[in-house]
């Protein structure tokens, strides 16, 4: 029974711990990785309505690092118990920092190349 205890002392917690971090990975990757689908395709018709040269690629890319500022605010907002009052702030942030990235890359784009010797 001794042997029992000092196992069930690690191994419990263990065992009910690991299929939640599970599942949140799971849920990680499946509906955020739908999220961001769908913000690469916005970004993406945004891109061409601003007439920036970008492809699906990049915009997927941009989104994805446009999601850095909402996610840092969800998991502040998380660890202090604070609910927004904006029901998709999180898509609206994403957004707005994504087309202010695209509109930088369309005036970079719109420069002239100096090429050096």
């Amino acid at each position: 029974i001794g042997d029992v205890r000092k196992i069930s002392g690690w191994l419990l917690p263990l065992i009910l711990i690991l299929p939640v971090f599970a599942g949140l990975m799971v849920y990680y990757a499946i509906f955020r990785g739908l999220y961001l689908l769908m913000i690469g395709g916005l970004l993406f018709i945004l891109g061409k309505a601003l007439k920036t040269a970008v492809s699906y690629r990049d915009a997927f890319r941009t989104g994805l690092h446009a999601m850095t500022l909402p996610v840092l605010i969800d998991t502040t907002t998380s660890l202090i118990n604070l609910q927004l009052p904006v029901t998709y702030w999180f898509l609206a942030i994403n957004l707005i920092v994504g087309v202010l990235v695209l509109r930088e890359v369309g005036k970079s784009a719109a420069l002239p190349m100096v090429q050096e010797k």
